[in-house]
């Protein structure tokens, strides 16, 4: 039989994962990011997912180019694979696997509503 997973508890939330990260500390930090490069503050930008709505639709309420959240969200989280392969945390090659498709992962989260797992997409309304 295959060990039972374990599920995160409360207490575990501060704990290291590996690589180095914090459980939940790249998501937040991507959230810092976005909310800075939109103009709201983090809380406005996390009510604004609760209520169902994508990272792109708050920016462009905002006149704010979405193109303009993801490229400040991307080069937030390559600094970050910078950083941890600098400390030792990770090999070079382990954060390139990461960056791979970094862009693709950052522009679907950024068009998701629903929140950071809310799973559905924003319908663009340009072509």
């Amino acid at each position: 039989d295959p060990p039972a997973r374990q599920q995160p508890s409360a207490q575990h939330e501060g704990e290291k994962r590996p690589g180095g990260c914090h459980r939940g500390h790249h998501r937040k930090a991507g959230l810092d990011v976005a909310a800075n490069t939109i103009g709201v503050s983090l809380e406005e930008l996390r009510t604004a997912l609760r209520d169902g709505r994508s990272i792109a639709q708050v920016a462009q309420s905002k006149d704010v180019d979405p193109q303009k959240v993801i490229d400040a969200m991307v080069a937030d989280a390559k600094e970050h694979l910078a950083d941890a392969v600098e400390s030792g945390r990770l090999t070079q090659a382990q954060a390139d696997e990461k960056a791979e498709r970094l862009t693709e992962r950052i522009t679907d989260l950024v068009n998701r509503t629903g929140g950071p797992r809310g799973g559905r997409r924003a319908v663009s309304t340009t072509a």
